[in-house]
């Protein structure tokens, strides 16, 4: 059975956490479902919210829900901490932010690919969400617009905000 680590950095969003734990409890799966850990690296150590929600959701999850901290802020030291929990026995490390929500198939749709292609990393789009109507200058500057590319296109770099990364790659 697979095994994929869901890594996912937080800071001050436990509703934007809630959010996206309740979409990771509805993920989807067209063969048999992966053995997930749910990773959450917590960038204020002095903030104990995630540690109550990774609590609050390892039962409904089905699966182990680790907390972690990281002091160092910004957005590398909490994924490496990640990294460095998850790489060594896990086969697949997937990273999605607090601020997002997973859609059902999102998972499932990017280890296909990896199957498909053998590919080391597979990205996907980022959908962006507003709370409010955003100022028309965004939305017609596609500021926060993900491009569309066919899948399977090979990319020369990729954002970690929704990313897949073969475990047994970053080991070596």
């Amino acid at each position: 059975m697979t095994r994929v680590a869901v890594c996912i950095s937080t800071f001050h969003r436990p509703a934007g956490l809630r959010r996206l734990l309740e979409s990771i409890a509805a993920l989807e799966f067209t063969d048999a479902a992966p053995r997930l850990t749910i990773v959450i690296v917590n960038n204020d150590p002095d903030d104990d919210e995630p540690r109550a929600i990774a609590e609050e959701f390892a039962g409904r999850l089905g699966c182990p829900v680790v907390c972690l901290a990281e002091s160092t802020r910004g957005l590398s030291a909490p994924r490496n901490r990640a990294l460095e929990f998850a790489t060594p026995e896990h086969d697949f490390v997937a990273f999605i932010d607090d601020d997002s929500t997973a859609q059902p198939r999102w998972l499932d749709r990017l280890l296909a690919v990896a199957a498909a292609g053998g590919a080391d990393a597979v990205t996907g789009p980022v959908t962006p969400a507003f709370e409010g109507t955003p100022p028309a200058w965004v939305v017609s500057g596609r500021f926060f617009a993900s491009p569309s590319r066919p899948t399977s296109t090979e990319l020369e770099h990729a954002f970690t905000n929704n990313v897949l990364l073969s475990a047994a790659f970053l080991r070596r």
